[in-house]
């Protein structure tokens, strides 16, 4: 039989105004922004840092005008890693080519600055 899971969900306006406290590694999903954050059981919501984000576009003209600062843009057409600086998307990385090769960069510059 199959198990379900679910997260500690609701609007960034809701998670912010509850301001509710995570479990240790328990999931916390803003349902309108899809920004999420992980609880280590006594950090109120607030206090916590949003998780990077892995968002995908064909191409550096198809991101949003405004980025999220914890998260990653990804450049399908270049395999080219960027990241909104809060008044700008800034390349990160060097340039990759195919899939797996842009996604080997994500893992390792992901894991180079988030261990």
């Amino acid at each position: 039989m199959p198990k379900s899971v679910q997260h500690k969900r609701g609007t960034a306006g809701s998670m912010a105004g509850n301001n509710p406290t995570l479990g240790a590694g328990e999931i916390g999903i803003e349902t309108d922004t899809l920004r999420t954050k992980i609880g280590d059981g006594s950090t109120a919501w607030n206090s916590l840092a949003y998780q990077p984000f892995i968002l995908s576009y064909s191409t550096t003209s198809s991101f949003p005008a405004t980025g999220v600062t914890s998260s990653y843009y990804l450049a399908t057409d270049t395999s080219r890693l960027y990241q909104w600086t809060g008044s700008q998307y800034v390349e990160i990385g060097p340039p990759m080519t195919g899939f797996v090769n842009a996604q080997a960069s994500i893992n390792l510059y992901l894991w180079s600055n988030f261990r």
